[in-house]
Order: C-alpha cells, then sequence, then structure tokens
C-alpha cells in the first residue's frame, strides 16, 4: 500500500496519481529533479556572447553575437534555471554588435584615409619625375639637321627609315600616318593585291587615270602632275606628283604605289605638304630606304626607337594603374562590400611595387626618345589616378 508523499493520503494499489490532491506517484523528486537542471542554453549564450565581445575580427564577433543571442533567447523561452544569465547574454551580445559595428566603420575610413594618402604621394612622386623628365629633354643636345636620324617602320612586308622629325600621329592595322607639322605628312598602307607586274604594265594608263583623279580630288586647281614606274624593293612601283592650290597654300601630293606580286601585297605611300624642296627630299628618302622584311615577326607595323625593356614595363605599369583606378573607383563608391576590402591590400601592395620599380630608372642614362615616352606614360598614369582621387571625398 502506497501513500501521497504530498498530502499523506492512501493510494489503491495501481494508482499512479493521489485521487485526494492529484499529485503523481514520485512528483515531488521529479520536481526537485528538474530544479536541479543546469540551464545550458543560458550559459552557452553568455559564453558565445562574451567571445564575440572580445572580438577584433568583425565577422567572427558577429557570428558568435548572433549564436549568443539566439541560445539566451532559447534558455528565456524554456524558462530555464537562472534566467539573469540568458538577460546577460542578450545585453552582452548586442553591445557587442554594436561596438563592432562603430568600429567596423571607423576602420573603413581609416582605410580610406590612408589610401588617398597614398595616391596622394604616388601622385607627388609622379610629378617631381615628370618635372625631371621634362629638365632632361630640355638639357639634351639638340640633332644635328646634317645628319637626321631615322627609325624603322614597317608595312606590307616592307620596312622603311622614317626621319625622326616625323612623329606617328594616326595608326591602324593596315598603315599609319607620320607627321612633321600641321602641313606635311606621310601616310603608310595596304592592302591584298592579285595582279601582277606583267598585268599592271598593260593597264598602267587605267591605273593612272584612277590615282590622278583621287589626287586632285584633294586640291581647288592643279598646275601639274606627272607619272613614272621604277623598282622599289626590288617590287614594280609608279610615282606619282600631283602639284596645286588648296586654299590660299600651294601643295604638293606624292604617291608611290608599290606590287609585291610575290606575296600578293600592295603598299601606298602618300605624301602630302607644302610645295618645299625639302619635303621631295625627305620623301625620297623614305622610298630610296625601302627593304623587304625577311623576319616573320618584323612584319607587323612598328615604329619606336624606345628601349624595349623599358616601354614594355611602362606598357605593363599603365595597365595596371587602369586596373587600380578601375578598383578604387568601385572601392569608393562601396567600401563596405567584403569582395573588394579582401583586395584592396594586394591592389595598394602591387602599386607599391610598381613605383619602387619606376624609382630604378636613372633619368640621367636614358635618351632622349626613352625619356620622352617615360613622361608621356608617367604623366597619363598620374593624371589617371588624380581624377580618381578628385572624386573622393571622406568625411
Amino acid at each position: 500500500m502506497a501513500f501521497c508523499e504530498k498530502c499523506g493520503k492512501e493510494i489503491p494499489e495501481g494508482m499512479n496519481f493521489c485521487g485526494n490532491c492529484g499529485c503523481p506517484i514520485g512528483g515531488e523528486k521529479l520536481e526537485k529533479t528538474k530544479k536541479k537542471i543546469i540551464p545550458v542554453s543560458g550559459i552557452l549564450g553568455l559564453v558565445c556572447s562574451l567571445i564575440g565581445f572580445c572580438m577584433d575580427n568583425y565577422l567572427v564577433l558577429i557570428l558568435f553575437s548572433i549564436i549568443g543571442f539566439l541560445l539566451a533567447i532559447r534558455s528565456l523561452r524554456k524558462k530555464e534555471r537562472l534566467m539573469a544569465l540568458a538577460i546577460i547574454a542578450i545585453v552582452v551580445s548586442t553591445l557587442a554588435v554594436l561596438i563592432g559595428s562603430i568600429e567596423q566603420v571607423e576602420r573603413k575610413k581609416a582605410q580610406l584615409n590612408s589610401s588617398k594618402v597614398l595616391t596622394e604621394k604616388t601622385i607627388e612622386s609622379q610629378e617631381s619625375k615628370i618635372a625631371e623628365k621634362e629638365h632632361t629633354i630640355a638639357e639634351a643636345p639638340k640633332k644635328d639637321s646634317s645628319t637626321p636620324k631615322y627609325y624603322e617602320f614597317v608595312c606590307g612586308g616592307i620596312r622603311f627609315e622614317i626621319p625622326s622629325i616625323y612623329e606617328e600621329k594616326d595608326k591602324g592595322t593596315s598603315g599609319s600616318t607620320f607627321s612633321k607639322d600641321k602641313y606635311d605628312s606621310i601616310g603608310f598602307s595596304w592592302s591584298e593585291s592579285t595582279l601582277d607586274d606583267e598585268t599592271l604594265n598593260s593597264r598602267v594608263e587605267e591605273i593612272d587615270e584612277k590615282i590622278y583623279s583621287i589626287l586632285v580630288g584633294k586640291l581647288d586647281s592643279v598646275t601639274s602632275q606627272s607619272a613614272e614606274s621604277l623598282s622599289v624593293a626590288g617590287h614594280w612601283a609608279r610615282s606619282y606628283t600631283c602639284k596645286g592650290v588648296k586654299g590660299s597654300l600651294n601643295i604638293i601630293i606624292r604617291e608611290v604605289y608599290i606590287n609585291l606580286d610575290s606575296s600578293d601585297k600592295a603598299v601606298t605611300v602618300i605624301g602630302i605638304a607644302k610645295d618645299s624642296g625639302t619635303f621631295n627630299q625627305e620623301f625620297d628618302s623614305v622610298i630610296s630606304s625601302a627593304s623587304l622584311v625577311t623576319d616573320e615577326k618584323d612584319n607587323d607595323s612598328s615604329s619606336t626607337n624606345v628601349d624595349k625593356d623599358l616601354k614594355n614595363f611602362l606598357d605593363e605599369y599603365e595597365k595596371y594603374v587602369d586596373k587600380y583606378c578601375d578598383f578604387m573607383k568601385k572601392y569608393y563608391e562601396n567600401p563596405g562590400d567584403l569582395t573588394l576590402l579582401a583586395d584592396y591590400s594586394d591592389m595598394v601592395n602591387q602599386l607599391s611595387e610598381y613605383e619602387t620599380a619606376l624609382e630604378k630608372y636613372d633619368s640621367s642614362t636614358m635618351s632622349t626618345e626613352d625619356a620622352a615616352y617615360y613622361l608621356e606614360v608617367t604623366t597619363r598614369c598620374t593624371n589617371k589616378m588624380a581624377n580618381v582621387l578628385s572624386n573622393v571625398s571622406v568625411e
């Protein structure tokens, strides 16, 4: 016979609870056992919240704070013992998120200021170098006009020597144009041709008529015109000269058509200038310098006499500056983008490496052409970075 542990009344056999008070058999022991259960969720919630509060890494801080907050909420819903632990965990996790967010914003501002200072220093460094190069170019000895310097240019499989007083202005896939001033210029182009020399000789009058119509169309009036056959680089060629008036200027137009029947190509050289003996000498020297290209790798148009290693480095540097400027524009517009933040340090370090490499080039040992190209590229890069910097405002 069993008795109720709560009210003391007798409980018949087979009954699981007291008929008097309704207390289940062993109820007080069960209640005492429940009261002794450890509040795991509350304790874990507080531990996670404290870990998050102590973290410097913003992502880890957020992760532990959220876990601690959720565990604390779970403890409150289960009505675990020591609910104060859960409440403290909620407060700590909330404070951790707020303080961490404020510190993250301050770090972002510091990074923006740091990148701005670095860009300003880079611009100042480049401006000083540009000034130094300008001085180097200004102090360079003047070229002796009696012994003009030439550089090579390849078009359609023929190599020409261009007087250094001409500068490449327009470059295309099938040729280029070189100008001495706003009046004098020499252009090169090539095209496919399936005509052999014999066919050209039989149709020379027809060809002359077509070319004259083009040349005459460039003038207001024509005073003289002439044509003659010649050999250029061992190939059939036809030379044309047309003089006339354009506006208030006396103009001369020279054209040489070169047929490369061995490679099914035709090269055209055309010069336009104020009527002068100097231009005729320059144009004739270009034509007389023509020679066939035997090395396939030289068969592309090229017009630079800048040191190859220097040019390759400066071209790579400019490509990286373009990449850096595009990145910084995106970074300044959205500094909270974690994907950009991950690449930020690498971009800045690479820029510093390029700046260090630039320091190794000694302007005192550069040729005038090298210094001019260096000045051209670094000026462009400096302007690009300055343009990005001018659009940045850090509060």
